[in-house]
């Protein structure tokens, strides 16, 4: 790109998208749905008992993923203390580190303009920032994944050893990360070229790379059977590994083709730039090659470059699409290698790039623009009853359009940063006024809290009709482990204990009020929670009900 001169204000440059798409207000929001808070839990009792091979949830064993994550906010609570910063930090820091070694890798093998826009292409892809800003496993492994395969691309072509050991260091964490599937992955990423272009050498550097992978990963898989036994392989490997992929036990199930769409919008906007290229994209795609020193038995047809990022894009994505349960993360690892074909198949900045097809490609973006804020608005408005920040997330994709195809007439490499800079300020938007909009809905941080400043210090906090993770969390270990699912259990919960403080969704609120025998008392509200007092009532309208008892 001729817009960014040097290599070191590309490199601020990329360290701000990075910034502003990972690290901007990173703690400011509640933890959302059940990982996070889970996850969260998880890392601060094993951080608390000092217990790093076998991860606890409410003191029993929690063998769902691997320590990864957990080992790693349990320093960031060593280091800053308890908090949604610190349980987000990993997947913010390592994510950000995974695309600094692909710009670093791209200025080896290409070129800065290649690294640049490889770089900037995967920073600001919806997927990568959605889920580097989450304290999960999605983001880790992903990241700790594509670093093994890119330093094996690296190791590859130019014959360096020393990135296979690295390669294999980095894929051994990403199978402590979420578990065996990472050395699957790599598996079906890089045999295939080492089959299309063998030789002794590169066999033993292979098995260098399997020996470090092995290294870093054994040991606690070995320490962990040693301590739980079969319930470690019952749980993780054939509940949370086979019975995931082969049966529908999770209902996580979609279509076959329900990747397509999420990558549509993950990557937006730039799988749809790479039109720009029109013709020449099959033209340059076999011709694909890195700056590296020639091989021996060369396929004219397949170049080790084609073969290496054409199996690290179709063979995962058949992978999961043959999956029986679908979630959006589990695409994360497409990332890299999609923007990296990306910035290889973008036209050269001098070359003149015909007036149609331009229109075509920025009209067709500004449409995809267009159904997006139309989404965005309906969902924010049905859900959130925020109309307004959904037609605003519209109008800056579309102004990203805009600006981009005016840009292009004069400089391509221009209008790539305009689209890049208008998804970073979709992200600072997002940050600053729609996460915190939604955050109501998705989690109980506020209801929560106004319900502990008035329970008692022996009392216990319920769920009524419902079962969020982050009541757990916020309670400090105060909220009951199982919800009340009806008027009947409740009734039969006040005559042990009353009254009693519960988390429930707001319809539930009138319904509750109806109910001629309780009497009801609004603590708070926020989004859609409640915290509420629940008593019985006397026949004379008084209060009835034993004295308040201890439940242990």
């Amino acid at each position: 790109m001729t817009t960014v001169s040097s290599s070191l204000t590309r490199f601020l440059f990329l360290f701000l998208v990075l910034y502003l798409t990972v690290g901007l207000r990173l703690g400011g929001l509640a933890f959302v749905g059940a990982d996070e808070p889970r996850y969260a839990q998880v890392a601060e009792e094993m951080w608390q008992s000092g217990d790093y091979i076998v991860p606890t949830l409410h003191g029993k064993p929690w063998l769902e993923k691997p320590p990864l994550y957990y080992w790693l906010a349990a320093a960031g609570y060593s280091l800053f203390g308890v908090s949604e910063m610190s349980a987000r930090l990993p997947s913010a820091l390592v994510g950000a580190a995974s695309i600094l070694l692909l710009w670093w890798v791209l200025r080896g093998l290409a070129n800065e303009d290649t690294a640049f826009a490889a770089a900037l292409t995967a920073s600001t892809a919806p997927l990568f920032f959605v889920f580097s800003r989450a304290a999960s496993t999605d983001s880790l492994f992903s990241a700790l994944l594509s670093a093994g395969l890119l330093l094996y691309l690296y190791g590859f072509l130019k014959d360096q050893t020393w990135c296979y050991l690295a390669s294999g260091l980095a894929i051994g964490l990403a199978a402590l990360a979420k578990g065996p599937v990472a050395l699957l992955l790599a598996a079906l990423v890089a045999v295939p070229v080492l089959f299309l272009y063998p030789s002794m050498r590169r066999s033993l550097q292979m098995a260098c790379l399997v020996l470090a992978s092995a290294g870093v990963a054994v040991p606690w898989y070995w320490r962990i059977i040693e301590r739980t036994g079969f319930e470690f392989i019952s749980v993780f490997i054939l509940n949370h590994n086979l019975a995931r992929f082969f049966t529908r036990i999770h209902h996580h199930e979609q279509p076959f083709y329900y990747y397509v769409g999420v990558l549509a919008v993950g990557i937006y906007p730039w799988t749809v730039v790479t039109l720009l290229g029109g013709k020449q994209i099959w033209r340059r795609l076999c011709k694909l090659r890195l700056r590296r020193p020639p091989f021996e038995n060369q396929h004219p047809s397949l170049t080790p470059e084609l073969c290496f990022l054409g199996s690290w894009i179709v063979l995962p994505f058949l992978f999961f699409s043959l999956s029986q349960s679908k979630l959006p993360a589990y695409v994360l690892p497409l990332v890299m290698p999609l923007a990296i074909v990306t910035a290889l198949l973008l036209p050269d900045p001098a070359e003149e790039i015909p007036a149609r097809r331009r229109r075509f490609v920025f009209a067709l973006l500004g449409v995809m623009a267009l159904a997006m804020g139309g989404a965005a608005t309906l969902a924010l408005e049905t859900i959130y009853h925020s109309a307004w920040r959904g037609v605003v997330l519209g109008l800056l994709l579309g102004a990203g359009s805009l600006l981009g195809a005016g840009l292009a007439r004069r400089s391509i490499a221009s209008a790539l940063v305009a689209l890049a800079g208008a998804n970073v300020v979709v992200v600072v938007f997002l940050t600053m006024a729609v996460l915190p909009a939604m955050e109501p809905f998705h989690s109980t941080r506020q209801v929560v809290r106004q319900a502990l400043a008035t329970l008692p210090a022996d009392g216990v906090l319920y769920q009524y009709r419902t079962f969020h993770h982050t009541v757990g969390y916020y309670s400090r270990g105060r909220a009951a482990l199982e919800s009340l699912e009806n008027p009947a259990e409740l009734r039969r919960a006040l005559q042990r204990d009353s009254p009693l403080w519960l988390i429930v969704e707001q319809p539930e609120v009138p319904r509750l009020e109806n109910e001629s025998d309780l009497r009801v008392q609004i603590l708070g509200s926020h989004g859609n929670w409640s915290a509420i007092k629940v008593s019985m009532k006397d026949r004379g309208g008084g209060l009835q009900g034993p004295a308040r008892l201890h439940i242990n």
